[in-house]
């Protein structure tokens, strides 16, 4: 590594984990790292800047020094708000950062990332769900994204929480039979679906990424044909598709086309085929591509342009 080079910081923080990926004026990679969550949301002030730290000591490892970083960009999830923001890039200059940061909600990575700076849309879902559209004036438009309490359809964490309501209303009658309550009888180890209550209310209740987990559980049974599960991505799809089509309406432009990016839309093939053929009834013509470049490339492309997002 070259002594006092200067160079650009791009986090990309999630719920679980960030990945950091740092760059030379040419935007050529120095360092990549691994660190833990950077959500705000569901962690301490401490505990995120504990995460930095283990990151960020990676730089010197490599003969980095910080006062030679031109600007840094993060983009996390739990920055919903201008406060929030603030407060994130507070912290980056409490981590020793004295060049210019700035944080984002870490949907905005994926419409840089995807665009550079040029008018366009994306949908982000994962363990939750929102769009984000740029427009030709640089104004930028979100549609969803205010969490799983509220939020969040289409998500994993929504249809895994669909998952249980179907098989409960399957077992007392008031839904469609499904192999969804004898999936969850199993999975849990009960012999009738009722005992496996405190899996979802109580202190030990699951968290939302083991709700979101369920998804996959869907997504295997819907590729086998029951009609329940291939419901639940329907109404999934449904959800996506609001997201995007608010976001298309408020840009009041001909966009085109739409980058999808998030675990599961990019890996659950009938989910992305639903979104697919529901968006195409609506926008003839209008095309569905999964992302090409990694978010935090966005990151990057975010620190090193002033005029950005």
């Amino acid at each position: 590594m070259v002594a006092n080079i200067k160079y650009y910081v791009g986090i990309d923080g999630g719920g679980t984990n960030s990945r950091m990926l740092v760059t030379d004026e040419n935007m050529n990679p120095l360092l990549r790292v691994v660190g833990g969550s950077t959500n705000l949301d569901s962690n301490t002030k401490e505990f995120v800047l504990g995460n930095f730290d283990i990151m960020f000591a990676e730089l010197a490892k490599n003969g980095l020094r910080k006062e030679d970083c031109i600007s840094l960009c993060i983009g996390s999830a739990g920055l919903n708000s201008e406060s929030s923001c603030k407060r994130m890039e507070e912290m980056i200059r409490e981590a020793g950062f004295s060049c210019r940061a700035s944080a984002v909600n870490d949907s905005l990575l994926v419409l840089a990332g995807a665009f550079s700076g040029k008018p366009g849309a994306v949908l982000v879902c994962g363990t939750g769900s929102i769009a984000y559209g740029m427009d030709a004036d640089g104004n930028t438009i979100r549609c969803g994204g205010w969490g799983h309490f509220i939020d969040d359809k289409g998500s994993a964490y929504w249809i895994g929480k669909e998952a249980v309501r179907r098989a409960f209303f399957s077992y007392d009658g008031r839904g469609e039979k499904t192999v969804l309550e004898s999936v969850l009888k199993e999975r849990y180890e009960v012999n009738v679906l009722p005992e496996c209550l405190d899996r979802f209310y109580g202190p030990d209740a699951l968290n939302k990424t083991e709700i979101a987990q369920l998804s996959l559980v869907v997504e295997e049974h819907a590729k086998q044909g029951d009609a329940v599960c291939l419901q639940i991505l329907s109404d999934a799809a449904d959800g996506l598709a609001a997201l995007v089509s608010a976001v298309l309406k408020a840009m009041r432009a001909h966009c085109k086309s739409l980058i999808v990016s998030g675990g599961t839309i990019e890996n659950n093939d009938i989910l992305f085929e639903l979104l697919e053929r529901k968006l195409h009834g609506v926008y003839p013509g209008f095309s569905i591509a999964k992302i090409e470049k990694e978010p935090i490339w966005g990151a990057i492309y975010l620190a090193s342009n002033r005029n950005n997002l």
